[in-house]
């Protein structure tokens, strides 16, 4: 069952800050791993957008400088890209922590409708849970 990281605004909850919440899927990420920049600009993730491009600036410049073979550069975009799809959902959750919106709880559900329900069911009734 997927997980989700539930970012919510700081203070006491309230119905008047949930629209502030968001949610980040947990895990691989796919449409990191396919669409990198696109994906990384889409979710407004700055400087992680910055560090793939002078990244694979780097590696493509560089590589193609010392005289490495194009299959060698091929196979470093390609770490480069399985990179992002495993710690895309991290640097979404982390970028969230830094505009204001800490974790507060994780939530497993089967969608991110189903997440919504159970974590505003969560945060208003009994507050945030301690997340693990």
């Amino acid at each position: 069952m997927p997980r989700y990281a539930a970012h919510a605004p700081p203070g006491p909850p309230s119905p008047a800050s949930a629209d502030r919440v968001a949610l980040a899927l947990q895990g691989f990420s796919w449409p990191a791993l396919l669409f990198g920049p696109w994906w990384l600009a889409f979710h407004r993730l700055w400087r992680a957008l910055l560090g793939w491009i002078v990244a694979t600036l780097a590696l493509t410049v560089g590589g193609y400088a010392l005289g490495a073979p194009p299959a060698a550069v091929y196979v470093g975009q390609t770490l480069i890209a399985l990179w992002l799809g495993l710690q895309g959902a991290d640097l979404r959750s982390a970028a969230l922590a830094r505009s204001g919106r800490p974790l507060v709880d994780i939530v497993a559900a089967a969608d991110e409708d189903a997440a919504l329900a159970t974590f505003f069911a969560r945060w208003l009734e009994d507050g945030p849970a301690a997340p693990d």
